[in-house]
């Protein structure tokens, strides 16, 4: 009888290191890939914006996805203190529920630019 509770206490201890073992896996291989920026890096506007921004050397990017027209998106999280001046978006139908309007990023000397 001893045997057999020490047989089911390992069973039951182990179950549960193999659980914790692949939420932490599963947690550490869900991570998106992190890069940072070595340069400064143009970002163009918006359309209707004739304008050029940059976004400064020492940035973290995230990797989202790759695309299959050979660009890759990525995302920057910024603090800001309050609510900055913006008009609401509105999503129609047609967005599906989501609205992505990304723009470009280029390298300084870019031949794109």
């Amino acid at each position: 009888m001893g045997r057999m509770i020490r047989r089911g206490c390992f069973a039951l201890l182990f179950s549960a290191f193999g659980a914790v073992l692949g939420i932490g896996l599963e947690h550490y291989l869900e991570r998106p890939d992190m890069l940072q920026t070595r340069q400064a890096l143009t970002i163009e506007g918006p359309l209707g914006d004739a304008h050029s921004y940059q976004l400064p050397p020492g940035t973290v990017l995230y990797f989202d996805r790759a695309l299959a027209e050979g660009h890759a998106l990525y995302h920057a999280y910024f603090y800001f203190h309050g609510t900055p001046e913006h008009d609401p978006v509105r999503l129609e139908p047609k967005h599906q529920g989501s609205l992505i309007a990304p723009t470009w990023l280029y390298a300084p000397g870019d031949p794109a630019l």
